[in-house]
C-alpha cells in the first residue's frame, strides 16, 4: 500500500468515526460567513467570541437544503434579493438575500428540531445529511481544486476532516 493510499484510508476511517459521532444529534445552528454555509450539530456552548456546537460542518461548495416538498434553498440563492424590487446596481447579498430568508424561515420559525438520521458520502465526495422530518442537506462538488466541505469538533484540531478532490478521487476509486 502506498503512502497516499494509507493516508486516504486513515482519513476515510476518521470520517466514519465522525459520522458515527454525529448520528442522532440535533441540527442546532445554521450560520454563514460570506458564501460558506456553517452548520452546527449537538449542544451549543459559549466560547470567547460567541457560541459553537459540538460539531461544525462547513460547505465551501454548492449545496442545497431539501424538504418533503422539494428545494427549500441552496447555495445560489445567496445572490438573489428577497424581492425583485430590492434589486439595484448597488445591491449585495449582505443587504438581504433569498438564502438567508429561507434558512431563517426553515430553522427559526418551524419550532421543530431536526436530528441527523444518516450521513453518506457519495461519488465525487458529495455529502448527504439526512435529517428527521424528511429533510436533507446535500453538497455537490463542482470544482476541481481546494476543499469542498469540512467537519470538525471545535477546539479539537485532531478531529478536523476536509473533503478535497484528492480524497474524493480515493473514495470514488475505492468503490
Amino acid at each position: 500500500m502506498t503512502k497516499e493510499n494509507t493516508e486516504s484510508a486513515l482519513e476515510i476511517a476518521k470520517l466514519k468515526k465522525i459520522c458515527n459521532a454525529i448520528m442522532g444529534l440535533p441540527l442546532s445552528q445554521i450560520n454563514r460567513a460570506a458564501d460558506m454555509l456553517m452548520l452546527g450539530f449537538g449542544q451549543i456552548r459559549p466560547v470567547k467570541d460567541g457560541e459553537v456546537s459540538d460539531w461544525s460542518l462547513h460547505f465551501l461548495c454548492s449545496w442545497r437544503l431539501l424538504g418533503p416538498s422539494g428545494i427549500i434553498t441552496g447555495h445560489r440563492d445567496l445572490w438573489e434579493p428577497v424581492d425583485e424590487e430590492d434589486w439595484s446596481e448597488d445591491w449585495d447579498y449582505e443587504s438581504g438575500n433569498l438564502q438567508d430568508e429561507r434558512i431563517l424561515e426553515f430553522f427559526n420559525f418551524s419550532g421543530e428540531k431536526y436530528f441527523v438520521e444518516d450521513i453518506a458520502v457519495k461519488n465525487c465526495g458529495d455529502l448527504e445529511v439526512l435529517l428527521s422530518g424528511g429533510y436533507k442537506i446535500e453538497t455537490f462538488l463542482n470544482h476541481t481544486f481546494g476543499d469542498a466541505w469540512l467537519i470538525f469538533e471545535p477546539g479539537d484540531l485532531n478531529s478536523f476532516f476536509h473533503m478535497d478532490q484528492d480524497l474524493s478521487k480515493a473514495l470514488f476509486s475505492a468503490k
